[in-house]
């Protein structure tokens, strides 16, 4: 038991090397410094052949990407593309028109609703006003034989 609590030999948390000694560039070492090849590779193509390719390719792409969302175009955002002052005229007289429109809908039925509601207010007041005028009739027991 006293062997498992005892100290011993600790772990450092992070193992520590001394750096390596850099060396110094050599022809062997450092591919700057190798000679060139005598013969060229021509099944393999420049570097700049094949970028100018990849280049290519990703403008195809791009080209036909647009394409495609040119062509998924809904109407209502054809209609920007138009003339701007026939944009904004159309813009300009859709306010007012469905302004009209729901008017002529539904002021019928909101006018209706109105005039119901003064013809029970005036209902009213008229019942009131006979109330006034005539006396309450009071019923005794004598009246009823």
């Amino acid at each position: 038991m006293l062997a498992l609590c005892s100290p011993s030999k600790k772990k450092p948390l992070v193992s520590w090397s001394p750096c390596k000694p850099i060396r110094p560039l050599t022809a062997l070492g450092d591919p700057m410094f190798q000679k060139p090849p005598d013969k060229v590779d021509l099944t393999v193509p420049p570097p700049f052949l094949v970028i100018k390719d990849t280049l290519q390719k990703v403008r195809e792409y791009l080209d036909r990407q647009q394409q495609e969302r040119e062509n998924n175009i809904p109407w209502y955002q054809n209609m920007f593309h138009w003339n701007p002052w026939l944009t904004t005229l159309i813009t300009g007289l859709a306010g007012p028109l469905l302004i009209i429109l729901l008017t002529l809908i539904f002021g019928p039925c909101i006018l209706n609703w109105f005039l119901n509601f003064v013809k029970q207010c005036i209902a009213s007041v008229k019942l009131m006003y006979l109330k006034t005028q005539y006396n309450p009739l009071v019923i005794t027991e004598e009246s009823t034989i």
